[in-house]
């Protein structure tokens, strides 16, 4: 999973390795020109042979120190001071959360295992559901699915424009799911996949708490990290219809957790019933990461930013504490 500044670091050290060859041929042109001694010439080589041996080596032993996973040795002081700094806003919100570098495995968690209600965080599963089928060739994304009265549930915004009896696209029903967060939507994908099915679903994936309850069901900070995964491994296939997916997720209802001031877009999807506010999402910054936030403080707007703020710079500070040493690691 190449990130973009991997990309721009390795762009860089191509482009200084292109420059040093082209003076060594420029150099090496202008030395057989005088004609010097076969003796000097050999030695010559040699010596420039090695100079660029040393250069690729100490280039590949970057980046090898760069992709390598999480261990203690990436704790330094200046990582510890932002994890406490991190760990004193979460403390100030009182909340459960999930935090996961997918590159790396470097994360951060609090109160990981404990249940909330999981309200509309749960159509992020019946999203990744139906698309991942339709690319497995089980299902057609226009297939379409029955609107029934019993399917009708409040704040259904993309089906108002629907009569009971009306068939509807599937990749009609995810969008609405995610785009509004529309509830009779979900309740009609809920019927088309049957409730056994999606739950099994969300098992399989290593959540506990998928539908426990109603069609919402519950939810925890480790069962969202397990569809936030899924979802972004998904979406790393880069096909037709997850790039769709993913561009759905992007374009969400209140979406607090992009950084518009930094260009940073963010795949999300919230979960809102009083009390209970939460909001899931993959940051797709120059190194992505997943991140769940649950609560009972309502929508607060303001919270949700500051903590994800925070873990933006958590995350950007993982990666200069990585850059720093792997630097001294070359110099040695």
């Amino acid at each position: 999973m190449a990130k973009k500044k991997k990309k721009k670091l390795k762009i860089k050290f191509k482009v200084i390795l292109f420059i040093l060859i082209i003076i060594i041929l420029i150099t090496c042109t202008v030395f057989y020109l005088k004609k010097p001694s076969l003796s000097n010439n050999s030695d010559f080589y040699n010596s420039v042979s090695n100079q660029v041996k040393e250069y690729i080596d100490k280039y590949n032993k970057y980046q090898v120190c760069l992709n390598e996973k999480y261990s203690e040795s990436d704790l330094t002081d200046n990582l510890n001071d932002k994890i406490n700094q991190v760990k004193e806003i979460i403390a100030k919100y009182n909340v459960s959360l999930y935090y996961y570098n997918p590159e790396n495995e470097f994360s951060l968690t609090n109160k990981k295992d404990a249940t909330y209600y999981a309200a509309s965080t749960i159509k992020m599963l019946d999203a990744l559901y139906i698309y991942k089928n339709a690319d497995e060739g089980n299902l057609d994304l226009n297939d379409k699915a029955t609107y029934k009265s019993s399917n009708y549930l409040g704040a259904s915004k993309g089906m108002k424009k629907y009569k009971f009896g009306s068939k509807v696209a599937l990749k009609e029903l995810v969008k609405y799911a995610i785009l509004y967060s529309d509830n009779t939507a979900h309740s009609i994908l809920v019927d088309y996949i049957g409730k056994g099915k999606l739950k099994s679903f969300g098992n399989s994936l290593g959540a506990k708490n998928t539908l426990v309850g109603d069609i919402f069901g519950s939810i925890s900070a480790e069962d969202s990290y397990y569809y936030l995964k899924a979802l972004y491994e998904y979406f790393e296939t880069n096909t037709e219809n997850s790039k769709e997916l993913k561009k759905i997720f992007i374009d969400s209802d209140q979406n607090y957790l992009n950084l518009p001031e930094l260009n940073i877009d963010a795949a999300v999807k919230y979960g809102e019933y009083p009390p209970y506010y939460h909001e899931n999402g993959i940051v797709f910054s120059q190194n992505p990461y997943l991140i769940s936030i649950l609560s009972t403080i309502g929508n607060n707007e303001k919270a949700f930013r500051e903590i994800n703020k925070n873990i933006y710079e958590l995350n950007n500070t993982f990666y200069t504490e990585r850059e720093n040493r792997c630097k001294k690691i070359i110099e040695q």
